[in-house]
């Protein structure tokens, strides 16, 4: 898809409302997107939450369409709607089939200017939020950034929570509602943002007919927002929670995205925790073992913002992790970035805007968040020129000037069950104490620049077909180009995964997937890190239910340079034991701390109940006890055993001639013939359930979550795509359960209903999170809605709506080279048709209500019904 050099384009109408036509040559999708400049920054005190509350309410039903309606037509043309609110702005947005966008249009100017505010409607959305809240306070990373907002904005509403509080949302009327759409919501404070593929005059026709009948109003006569006095000291904020480990997070006041040292800040966080051979990673995480993920960013929104470091660790080790931050951001004064150090910081951001612009949503997006932000839709062009220039001395300056430890704000969660939390004293001693990051006098120095990666031309997402080889080793390749992305992927796959271990080594695969990129016989894992951070791209193991491999992006230009570290980590990986160590440490932890995210705990208690022995019901990262006792020699037979050509996969997907890639691919990979050794065999799949199963496990969180599920298809049941057909019916913003559960009964913030299939029989699941007190009466709807669906056949109406929701959402994810891989390389790897994907659409498109029920009554068998509830 390419891009003129007059495009994007902004355009005015008369009432004031701002168009960026964003026409993208050859794209079969488009997004539009609708950005109000209005944000929880913008609320006064006693309006807490209230432009979040506007983001619930907008698509909830206009004069001509009802409640569930506005989803229902998205989702029925097979395309994905939703909104979400930030500190400065709130957006709704559509991305839909290119050939749709007048129907997309036509329910954003809806629903945006003929919105009903229903009271009814918004008591019960009301009661949907304060679910939201409780389930925010369960999640570390969202209690820690509200901590640390807070902390650091004592005066500015950026410290506000944007979702508001509960006494807050509990206040709010009808009539704060409608004052606040009538202050904020004027044609002059929106932009609407389209990309994709479309006729620019056709399209302003649209927009016109749509959007250009509302009257004009003035803007808001709003002053600025109240300034953050610069720090006179640190401060400190911890607090005891029901958390693993620790969760520490250190800001810094910085300049808003538009201020000249915002580029060298950027720069410095990527110097600092960008990739494993960032400052950070290497100290902290690496060398002296004191966190097991540490990071840093610089967050620039409009007005000024922090700039942050923080770090996963310890009781035992949170305050030596602290000291040891700050010491490396006080080094880089000292020691400013060297010329590969600025050159891979500065090849990062062009890379990230690159891969961000894979999708139309995603250039929709960056040209929304420019206006919001700027009022300028050229930001990207100017922001890379401010980046390009960045010297070493400028990084070194910006952070003597902004990152002193008397500017600090520290937040953190402490895990209740460690003790005593360190006093609000001793940290801000411990702050005062560091080293502070003095200037010194810079000269000029030769800085290595990055190659210009950037381009204004975009992807063609219509590409030939797939191209396939099979190799006298029997490995097979498959490629498929897709023009102008700029963005090569990569992936190898074979069989493996959960579905091959055993009880006594649960997490093999997993641990043994996340040591290839961990060295290899030619390189040692710091070398391979700086190899592909250099290169701005990604390296990584996988292991799933079926397959364990490895995958690779890299921008299209490296291809080569890619494809020789990712055939070196395929084929040579080291699994040295030191580096096994860190790892095995890493994992202990991360099974530590899975207990701080209750849905992914209900969902492991969910495989257990249903498949008994079976490895399927091993938790993927294993146990305390099984990952504690794999060996490094473990680790290299589990590999050399499973890289058998015969059951190996490789694929290429991205801007690469295929037939080029194929014999790239071919010169770089090639595997001996392993038909000698003894094929790997998995324990027997489960029979039927002998009746019902029950599993209730309590948690120290204050939402309670439940799993009501059923054994599923294998990938080769030729009921599999009605499953998904069914669950789409069910699920969705438009499905049953979310309609009644949620909109009807305000019962959950979260609920969804999925199918999962593996190569031994999967599962199909309803999953909800909600108040303790509602668990009863939601499992009793929940089963309802089951026994309903399978007693009476669907209407051709949800029938057309699930068919179209799976459809288009299929279209939807493959805008990316890393879902074609998926998709091209597991389906041989499984040894699914080839034309697997058009199959599925055929038989989709030929499904009828009595298909569902037939499905539904084969697999939502009360007898093989399992019920799972994790509860406070």
């Amino acid at each position: 898809m390419n891009r003129s050099d007059q495009w994007p384009q902004i355009r005015t109408l008369g009432n004031g409302l701002r168009i960026v036509l964003d026409p993208l040559s050859g794209s079969p999708v488009v997004s539009v997107q609708a950005w109000v400049m209005v944000g929880s920054a913008d609320e006064r005190p006693d309006q807490a939450g209230l432009a979040h509350v506007h983001e619930h309410m907008v698509f909830k039903g206009t004069p001509t369409r009802p409640v569930g309606a506005i989803a229902a037509e998205v989702e029925g043309l097979g395309g994905e709607i939703n909104a979400f609110t930030s500190l400065d702005h709130t957006v709704y947005y559509i991305t839909i089939a290119s050939r749709f966008a007048d129907r997309a249009l036509s329910v954003l100017g809806d629903a945006l200017n003929n919105t009903l505010f229903d009271q009814d409607e918004l008591t019960r959305e009301l009661e949907v939020i304060r679910e939201e809240i409780l389930r925010g306070r369960d999640n570390p990373q969202i209690r820690l950034s509200d901590l640390q907002f807070s902390e650091a904005f004592a005066i500015h509403p950026y410290g506000r929570p944007v979702i508001g509080i509960e006494q807050s949302v509990a206040a709010m009327t009808r009539e704060k509602v409608i004052e606040f759409y009538d202050r904020w919501y004027c044609p002059s404070n929106v932009c609407l943002v389209v990309s994709g593929e479309f006729e620019p005059d056709v399209i302003m026709q649209l927009i016109e007919s749509e959007f250009g009948q509302r009257r004009p109003a003035p803007l808001p006569a709003v002053g600025p927002r109240q300034a953050e006095p610069e720090p006179e000291g640190p401060r400190a904020q911890i607090e005891a929670s029901s958390v693993s480990e620790c969760y520490l997070s250190l800001a810094w006041p910085a300049p808003a995205i538009d201020h000249p040292d915002a580029a060298a800040l950027d720069v410095a966080a990527l110097v600092l925790g960008a990739g494993e051979s960032s400052r950070l990673y290497r100290e902290v995480h690496d060398k002296r073992e004191l966190a097991f993920a540490v990071w840093a960013q610089n967050y620039t929104p409009k007005d000024p913002g922090l700039m942050f470091a923080g770090a996963m660790t310890t009781a035992e080790h949170f305050e030596p992790c602290l000291s040891a931050i700050l010491e490396q951001c006080a080094q880089i004064a000292l020691e400013p970035p060297d010329p590969e150090e600025l050159c891979k910081a500065k090849r990062i951001v062009e890379a990230e805007l690159v891969f961000d612009a894979e999708t139309v949503q995603g250039s929709a997006h960056k040209l929304g968040l420019s206006m919001s932000l700027t009022d300028d839709v050229n930001l990207e062009a100017q922001y890379l020129a401010r980046v390009r220039a960045v010297q070493a001395q400028d990084v070194q300056r910006v952070v003597a000037q902004y990152m002193r430890p008397e500017r600090i704000r520290l937040a953190a969660l402490w895990p209740e069950q460690a003790g005593d939390a360190p006093s609000q004293k001793a940290l801000l001693e411990r702050v005062l104490a560091a080293p502070a990051p003095a200037a010194v006098e810079a000269t000029p120095e030769q800085v290595a620049q990055p190659t210009q990666t950037h381009k204004a031309a975009r992807r063609t997402v219509r590409q030939v077909q797939p191209l396939y080889r099979e190799l006298p080793s029997g490995m097979k390749l498959v490629a498929i180009q897709r023009p102008g992305s700029g963005v090569v992927s990569m992936r190898a796959a074979l069989l493996g995964g959960q579905r091959m271990e055993r009880v006594e080594h649960v997490g093999l695969q997993n641990f043994c997937a996340q040591m290839l990129t961990k060295g290899t016989s030619t390189r040692d894992a710091a070398q391979l890190a700086r190899e592909v951070d250099r290169l701005a791209g990604s390296l990584s193991g996988f292991s799933g239910r079926n397959s364990i491999g490895l995958t690779g992006e890299f921008l299209a230009a490296d291809f080569q340079r890619g494809l020789e570290l990712f055939s070196d980590v395929l084929l040579r990986p080291r699994f040295d034991a030191d580096e096994a160590e860190k790892k095995r440490r890493e994992l202990l932890f991360a099974l530590s701390s899975r207990r701080d995210q209750p849905a992914r705990v209900a969902f492991d208690l969910f495989a257990r109940t249903l498949y008994g022995d079976h490895a399927y019901s091993f938790p993927s990262l294993g146990n305390v006890q099984s990952v504690g006792a794999i060996s490094v020699e473990q680790l290299r037979r589990a590999w050399r055993d499973q890289l058998r050509a015969r059951s190996c996969v490789i694929g290429v997907a991205g801007d690469v001639d295929p037939l080029e890639a194929l014999d790239a691919l071919q010169d770089a990979i090639d595997l001996q013939q392993t038909a000698d050794l003894e094929p790997l065999r998995p324990e027997p799949a489960p029979s039927r359930l002998d009746g019902p199963r029950q599993a209730t496990q309590s948690s120290d969180k204050q939402q309670a979550h439940a799993v009501i599920g059923f054994p599923g298809a294998t990938l080769n049941d030729p009921d599999r795509h009605l499953l998904e057909l069914l669950s789409a019916i069910l699920s969705g913003q438009s499905g049953r359960l979310f309609l009644d559960l949620r909109d009807r009964q305000s019962l959950a913030y979260s609920l969804n209903s999925l199918s999962v299939e593996g190569l031994d029989p999967g599962f199909f699941g309803v999953y909800i999170g909600c108040a303790p007190d509602k668990v009863e009466h939601v499992l009793e709807q929940i089963d309802a809605h089951l026994e309903r669906i399978c007693k009476q056949p669907v209407s051709l109406e949800e029938l057309k709506r699930g068919r179209r929701y799976v459809l288009g959402s299929f279209e939807i994810e493959l805008q990316t080279g890393s879902a074609w891989t998926s998709q091209l390389v597991l389906n041989e790897l499984y040894k699914l048709p080839r034309d697997e994907i058009e199959r599925m659409r055929v038989l989709l498109q030929s499904a009828t209500p009595q298909d569902v029920q037939r499905v539904a009554q084969r697999f939502l068998d009360p007898q093989a019904r399992v019920q799972v509830v994790l509860t406070p």
